[in-house]
């Protein structure tokens, strides 16, 4: 019975991952957290770290930031225990993906410094290459152009043979940030054209539409704005659709800053607000602790700014105060920045 109690463990985790595919967040969340469940009262470590990996995935993508750190700890506690390398591996590389996302650069190169080593220790090529594009993104951020290119070259080198799509797609993207940064919009773009192809072939629609925002950026800082917002239109609705609710609040945010570059405050607006709608949704599925850290966040805070600062220069004073409580910041919380889409590691098989 315990056999066959740890097959029903196994077949649930397996479907989650069915179900994540599809693009049903709701029933991977559910499958996963009974197969958790079902491998804690087990004892069944291996499984347990998976699913704990999993969810934290599914969290991460959703902005809910504390339960993604929570559950990626708990995870590496559980591996560590077991001396799985290959799953300690991604789990770092997970927390490193993680504190980029939020700006906390020390933290990133750390986490990064032992998932490297645990790379070289057992060959993994394809995370070393993800290693890289971690790598070319911190120098990026830090205005260093030419250690970024050098890393983001090393990136595509080394997995491009390995024909690992995932990690290849990263690189392509992390190659995308490279030359925004580095204001090289033409080549930007085709990577991340490159990345967003190559993950809809490969049914991977989180880092396909990731990408193809990542390429509408590059088509409007390179003066196509009509381009960019033709993508931006096709890309929310799939976003929303697929339960990356996020991403469609950046479509709306860069639609935005597209219609005010334009001259039409109103259009900007009305995207503003859209965003808006959909961090409003975000934060009441949140708890506390993910609360605090999604409006913290440095990416989620720009949005803000922009909801607010462009109402308030429209004279809605009155609708602009509105969204500080059901969004939890205060006027002193808004702050512009840049947006910058990132995807810890796919759930485990």
């Amino acid at each position: 019975k315990v056999v066959d109690r740890r097959g029903e463990a196994v077949t649930l985790r397996h479907l989650g991952n069915l179900h994540y595919e599809r693009g049903d967040h709701a029933g991977a969340r559910r499958h996963w957290e009974a197969s958790l469940s079902l491998c804690r009262e087990l004892s069944e470590n291996a499984g347990l770290s998976s699913c704990l990996n999993n969810l934290g995935y599914l969290h991460f993508e959703q902005a809910h930031y504390a339960s993604a750190e929570r559950l990626f700890r708990e995870a590496l506690e559980t591996t560590a225990a077991i001396g799985a390398k290959s799953q300690l591996l991604i789990l770092h590389m997970n927390l490193a993906e993680l504190a980029l996302s939020l700006d906390q650069l020390a933290r990133t190169e750390a986490e990064l410094g032992q998932a490297e080593s645990l790379a070289r220790e057992i060959d993994a090529t394809p995370m070393l290459a993800v290693a890289h594009s971690i790598r070319a993104r911190i120098a990026a951020e830090r205005g260093d152009i030419t250690t970024a290119r050098a890393e983001s070259r090393a990136a595509l080198e080394l997995v491009e043979p390995t024909g690992h799509v995932e990690n290849l797609v990263r690189a392509e993207m992390a190659a995308a940030e490279v030359e925004l940064a580095a204001g090289a919009f033409p080549e930007a773009r085709r990577h991340a054209r490159q990345a967003s192809d190559t993950a809809r072939w490969a049914r991977m629609a989180h880092f396909e539409l990731s990408a193809a925002f990542l390429a509408a950026l590059a088509a409007w800082r390179n003066g196509n704005g009509e381009e960019a917002a033709h993508e931006l239109v096709q890309l929310e609705p799939r976003a929303e659709e697929g339960g990356f609710l996020a991403l469609a609040a950046r479509a709306h945010d860069l639609l935005g800053q597209i219609r005010d570059g334009a001259n039409d405050a109103a259009g900007a607006a009305e995207e503003y607000v859209r965003a808006g709608e959909h961090m409003k949704e975000i934060i009441g599925s949140l708890s506390e602790e993910d609360r605090r850290s999604f409006v913290h966040h440095p990416e989620w805070k720009a949005v803000i700014g922009n909801l607010f600062d462009t109402l308030m220069r429209l004279g809605r004073r009155e609708e602009a105060l509105g969204y500080l409580v059901p969004l939890g910041v205060g006027v002193c919380d808004v702050d512009p920045g840049r947006s910058r889409p990132g995807s810890p590691h796919a759930p485990s098989r």
